[in-house]
């Protein structure tokens, strides 16, 4: 008695039943596909690599960053590997840096040793994406993401084996032998980079810091002159009251967020009116009337060390 439900290549009448053609792989699927079998060589997956380089054309910026492993002669006499760590944190938000970013280098800083920044040695770190992923708490795309984009700002180097896994070993003193991964090398070309963003940060701040107290100061003339203005009957009540609303208008409070060139602005107003008020009484300004310099000392920076 015939199947009443036709196979796979039976006959029905005058057409052949044909196995319906598999999807073709996505990426996810590629990837896991990949990690489950990669002791087979699959071409057809090379260029679905989620590493940024190995099968696929490497950008300038993937070429830049090999060049700085490359160049890699260890960290500068007395620097720690964690000093890298302590100048991002300062400055890194200046540079591009999240705070996810740093957080995600500091892992993988604990995951390399003093020996293997000393000359001679290579900062590799094999820790896979998805352990990243636990450790920080996110997902693994977004491990994926960081490594782009810190070795976009120049902290890292994508070191491939030939089946695109990250592994590594070390001999009998702790020395790496064979790694595969993250090279961080590229840090200790970017510490003096860093080393000189900081000197300027601090110079600003200071600066800052200067102008703010100037702003405070002129006010404060710029009051005290409008009160013995009137005093003196130099100034009629009239003209006073302009005065008193012109100077309103530098009342606004400076925030942290103020920039530097918006106090630059406002000391220069404040000295044009403050010339103008001096020009309407009719006299010099008084010696204890004018702006004081700031003898503020602009203290090294941590980051000097690294010149």
């Amino acid at each position: 008695m015939p199947s009443a439900i036709p196979c796979q290549g039976q006959m029905q009448g005058s057409r052949r039943y044909r196995p319906v053609p598999p999807r073709s792989i996505n990426h996810a699927t590629a990837h896991h596909f990949q990690h489950q079998h990669s002791t087979v060589q699959r071409p057809w997956l090379a260029n679905e690599s989620l590493n940024p380089s190995g099968g696929r054309e490497r950008s300038p910026v993937h070429k830049q960053a090999e060049r700085g492993a490359e160049s890699f002669l260890g960290l500068p006499e007395g620097i720690k590997r964690f000093e890298i760590l302590a100048v991002l944190r300062r400055v890194g938000l200046e540079d591009g840096w999240t705070r996810g970013l740093i957080s995600h280098y500091e892992l993988l800083l604990t995951y390399t040793r003093e020996s293997d920044w000393a000359p001679g040695g290579r900062p590799v770190v094999w820790l896979s994406v998805e352990k990243a992923a636990q450790q920080l708490g996110i997902s693994p795309r977004q491990v994926r993401r960081n490594e782009r984009r810190m070795m976009e700002l120049g902290a890292l180097a994508f070191r491939d084996s030939p089946n695109h896994r990250r592994f590594g070993r070390r001999d009998g003193e702790g020395r790496i032998v064979e790694a595969y991964g993250l090279d961080l090398s590229p840090a200790a070309a970017l510490l003096p980079r860093l080393a000189r963003l900081e000197q300027t940060l601090v110079r600003n701040r200071a600066e800052w810091r200067r102008l703010k107290r100037e702003i405070g100061t002129a006010r404060k003339g710029i009051r005290a002159a409008i009160e013995w203005a009137l005093e003196h009957q130099r100034v009629s009540d009239e003209i006073a009251e302009t005065l008193w609303q012109g100077l309103q208008g530098f009342a606004e409070r400076i925030r942290a967020e103020t920039p530097l060139d918006g106090l630059r602005q406002r000391l220069a107003e404040l000295r044009a009116f403050d010339a103008r008020l001096w020009r309407l009484i009719g006299e010099d300004r008084p010696v204890d009337a004018r702006f004081g310099k700031s003898r503020t000392p602009i203290t090294e920076s941590p980051g000097q060390r690294f010149q």
